[in-house]
């Protein structure tokens, strides 16, 4: 944490979490210290990742000022090469393995004393075009839905059938708006959905069962079980592998789409998935999404919809390039995988294993959709899952995949 001048004030920056083991070195270059996701905290986090890629223009225009949420560098010795570089050209010399040139970071931080004051340190949030709240788009897919209900679909058999696969665990509070985007959907093909109620407490069972005859009403098939309601009323929730993996059993489409309980699609979500598996049967497909409510995760947004399908392979060990709430494939696919692995982070271990069985040719990775026009709500509260999973866990597997692939 940087020194203050005032005795005993509240630090600008917190260390969260290093991981690794005793005896570990630490690396603080300028390239992989980044300020992560917002999640609306209050205190601003620089966050320490070896597997993070930065471009030489993001980091002339914002590494220098995170860096300087640090203590300052050490002075620069004559004739040695300092730790880092901030100008453009500085960074391509880096990238290209020529020594950076000596002193230029320290020039650009600056003296102790001279630093900016520090509200000029925290850096402002990316800026969103000027589009539809999140808020706004779930009340016109609420309105669809509505307008949807009771109305027979005009299925036409000849094209894939799909299979939403909805885990549920003490969901009462959000299905209405998921099941109803179910019916808000363009897709004319045959649909089902299949829902797995993972040891929920609350009303998710009855709210599960109520809405099986509407959806058959519009011609959505729908099959649905859960760990309770064999009669064991005090079965353990499994975990969101666990039920995945249930409902995908349960299920019998050729494809497979994934739809969080507590997320919304949007009316083209399962017709351009369907299309663009039509065209890479063997890619594992994403769609763009929209955080609900707005900004909550405002760095992560910005940076996932910023990867065209190059940069969705290259960074593969960074994190997901495509996220699970969007995640389409055929069942062929999910069942060369094996199903997920019923541990937590079980998504980031299917990504990897799907990688592993995948040749770039065979464009392993699509995301369909834009940030304009995105395929899902993906909503965001403080005990959302991702949001819990411990960071250590997130970080063993990347590198395993490193080993596996690479290595």
């Amino acid at each position: 944490e940087p020194a203050r001048e005032e005795e005993g004030a509240a630090s600008e920056a917190e260390v969260l979490q290093v991981c690794g083991e005793a005896g570990d070195v630490v690396l603080l270059h300028p390239w992989l210290v980044h300020g992560g996701t917002s999640n609306r905290a209050a205190t601003p986090r620089v966050l320490v990742n070896g597997m993070a890629r930065v471009t030489a223009e993001a980091f002339a225009a914002h590494g220098v000022r995170s860096l300087a949420l640090l203590s300052a560098p050490p002075p620069s010795r004559s004739g040695e090469a300092s730790a880092g570089c901030a100008s453009s050209a500085g960074l391509a010399a880096c990238s290209a393995g020529e020594p950076c040139p000596a002193g230029e970071l320290r020039a650009s931080l600056g003296e102790p004393s001279k630093r900016p004051p520090d509200e000029a340190l925290l850096l402002p949030p990316p800026k969103r075009p000027s589009v539809a709240s999140a808020e706004s788009l779930a009340a016109e897919v609420a309105r669809l839905g509505a307008a949807a209900e009771g109305r027979p679909r005009d299925v036409d058999p000849s094209l894939p059938r799909v299979s939403l696969v909805v885990p549920a665990h003490n969901a009462a509070w959000c299905l209405d708006e998921a099941l109803a985007s179910v019916l808000a959907q363009t897709y004319r093909g045959p649909l089902e959905v299949s829902i797995f109620d993972d040891g929920s407490s609350d009303g998710t069972r009855a709210l599960i069962e109520a809405w099986i005859p509407r959806l058959r009403a519009a011609r959505v098939d729908c099959v649905a079980s859960g760990s309770r309601w064999g009669g064991d009323a005090h079965a353990e929730a499994g975990g969101i592998g666990f039920a995945k993996n249930r409902a995908v059993a349960q299920s019998s489409g050729s494809l497979l789409a994934f739809l969080d309980a507590d997320d919304v699609m949007l009316p083209r979500r399962v017709e351009l998935q369907v299309a663009a598996l039509s065209a890479s049967p063997r890619s594992l497909v994403g769609g763009a999404w929209r955080r609900w409510p707005d900004g909550a995760t405002a760095h992560h947004e910005a940076w996932a919809h910023s990867l065209d399908e190059e940069g969705l392979w290259l960074h593969q060990f960074r994190e997901t390039t495509v996220q699970m709430p969007t995640w389409a494939m055929a069942r062929a696919t999910f069942d060369a995988v094996g199903g997920f692995e019923e541990v937590p982070a079980e998504d980031l271990l299917f990504f990897h294993a799907h990688l592993d069985r995948a040749a770039r040719a065979e464009r392993p990775l699509l995301r369909v959709g834009s940030r304009e026009e995105p395929l899902l709500l993906y909503r965001w509260t403080a005990s959302s899952m991702t949001s819990t999973v411990d960071r250590r866990t997130l970080l063993q597997a990347p590198p395993a995949a490193v080993e596996r692939g690479v290595l």
